[in-house]
């Protein structure tokens, strides 16, 4: 699996790593459940690149590592 190879190299570099589809499928999860509003959260016809709905969880996913790591 290679984001779980990636999430190994960074622990051993001690380089932040953010598990981004992990949060991006409990966000569609709650999509689904009807607790969110429906957000692609990928640009249309890429499914590579995030919207700017999917970039601010991003950005706040990167901001939780760091403020953990900081501690």
């Amino acid at each position: 699996d290679p984001l779980q190879q990636m999430q190994q190299l960074c622990q051993r570099l001690n380089i932040p790593y953010v598990d981004l589809p992990t949060r991006l499928s409990q966000e569609r999860q709650k999509m689904l459940e009807g607790t969110l509003p429906w957000n692609d959260l990928y640009v249309p016809m890429d499914y590579a690149h995030l919207n700017p709905m999917g970039m601010r969880l991003a950005a706040e996913e990167l901001k939780t590592v760091l403020e953990t790591q900081r501690r």
